[in-house]
């Protein structure tokens, strides 16, 4: 509500007029630019030696130019329409392309203007998610990686939590840093005195290999061959581009060595979990038993897993999106355990296999686990039964890959494992379980 000035109260009072309550002034709500009926006011008809035009036109005025665009129809409704459209290519991929398509003749005739053109860090990483295909998460892994390097090449201190003013602020100083500065010499650099900060031993580096690659490999993806040929007329891009030339180094044999006595496991958790915590030993039998991602149990749901086949599906819900198309499949489920998750659901009220408090986020941009207590439960357990890996849980993943390659072969723990290709479960997740040994 508009407030009344005091003169006109004071002329109104003087005049004898009622203002105990007073009628309310109220500011006319605004329209969005998205909106046909925003365009309805904004279009008209130029006058020529005074006749008016049959045919409505438009003024844009965005980012410091202003253009003119004949909409080449009379009808009030088309034409606001249209001006909503070519507006919206202005927003969103620049002057450039929305003249090319709107306005050829101008196009034709004027230079490119490159100065509406992104050069920063957060210009590439707004067009680049934005024009992607990937899923939000791994767009998201893609961001963090590039914002890392940059950090570090300018000596800016990195924000450990996703969230708070701290991440904030440091989220826009990284932002903020010219694309032309990341060139591949100073990346190069990067990454030869990150491996050399972080080679106390044998292990260390080849961790510290390990994890240069991925960041570098990562960050390459805002560069992919898909998107540069979209991103030119978006963004200055550098020549070279930051990632040019720069190939994985090689950190050794990444192949999995087992460690670890899953039926000396099994059988622990059988006495120390299965009464005093049954959300992690489920949790355990999940990974252990059906080669299950954390993220998968995680968000698995009981309408996945048919017990009558003996079968659960992991499959693309509300609530979660697999890692890639080959990840989604079914998974054969043994009598034992198709008997304890048959006890679990008689328990169960929800619709999710792990009970938790905690409700599923939203949040795609990053991973937030539903049962973060009951996960952390489980690390802790199995570092104490001396699984000493990073990732615990997803150690369990790949003895249950070796095992299955043992006994039946390097494709069916290709497949149990829904991995894109055999070349990955053999890097990876494969040990040898046999003796191999000539016999003459």
């Amino acid at each position: 509500m508009q407030k009344i000035p005091h003169q006109t109260l004071q002329k109104w009072q003087a005049n004898g007029k009622q203002i105990s309550d007073p009628a309310p002034v109220r500011r006319p709500a605004t329209q969005s630019k998205t909106s046909i009926a925003y365009w309805k006011e904004k279009i008209y008809k130029p006058k020529a030696r005074g006749a008016s035009c049959p045919n409505y036109s438009v003024r844009f005025s965005y980012k410091g130019r202003r253009e003119y665009f004949s909409l080449e129809s009379p009808d009030k409704e088309l034409a606001a329409r249209k001006a909503r459209d070519i507006y919206q290519d202005i927003v969103d991929y620049g002057w450039l392309h929305a003249l090319e398509t709107h306005r050829p003749d101008l196009a034709d005739k004027q230079t490119p203007d490159t100065s509406t053109k992104g050069k920063t860090v957060g210009d590439l990483i707004e067009h680049a998610s934005r024009l992607s295909t990937a899923r939000p998460e791994t767009i998201s892994t893609y961001v963090r990686a590039f914002r890392r390097i940059v950090s570090e090449l300018e000596g800016l201190s990195i924000a450990k939590r996703f969230y708070g003013p701290a991440h904030k602020k440091w989220v826009a100083s990284v932002d903020q840093v010219e694309l032309s500065l990341i060139t591949p010499e100073r990346v190069s650099a990067w990454r030869a005195d990150y491996i050399s900060r972080h080679s106390q031993d044998a292990s260390a580096r080849k961790s510290a290999i390990t994890t240069a690659n991925s960041c570098i490999r990562n960050s390459k993806a805002l560069f992919s061959r898909k998107l540069l040929p979209l991103l030119e007329n978006l963004i200055e891009l550098p020549t070279p581009l930051p990632f040019a030339e720069l190939s994985q180094l090689n950190a050794g044999t990444t192949r999995y060595r087992s460690k670890i006595d899953a039926r000396r496991i099994l059988d622990l958790a059988d006495r120390q979990l299965r009464t005093s915590h049954p959300n992690a030993y489920l949790i355990l039998q999940l990974a252990l038993r059906c080669g299950l991602r954390v993220s998968e149990i995680d968000h698995l749901l009981w309408s996945s897993i048919d017990l009558d086949s003996c079968t659960l599906h992991v499959q693309a819900t509300a609530y979660h999106q697999p890692k890639s198309d080959d990840s989604e499949g079914a998974i054969d489920l043994s009598d034992s355990t198709v008997t304890l998750l048959a006890e679990y659901k008689k328990q169960s009220s929800g619709i999710f296999v792990i009970d938790s408090e905690s409700a599923p986020t939203n949040n795609d941009t990053h991973r937030r686990y539903r049962c973060r207590k009951s996960l952390d439960h489980l690390r802790n357990w199995l570092r104490m039964q001396g699984v000493t890996a990073k990732k615990p849980i997803h150690e369990l993943r790949k003895e249950v890959g070796s095992v299955i390659a043992a006994e039946h072969g390097i494709h069916a723990a290709s497949l149990f494992l829904r991995h894109s290709n055999i070349q990955i479960t053999s890097s990876y997740y494969v040990d040898k379980k046999k003796r191999i040994v000539p016999e003459f």
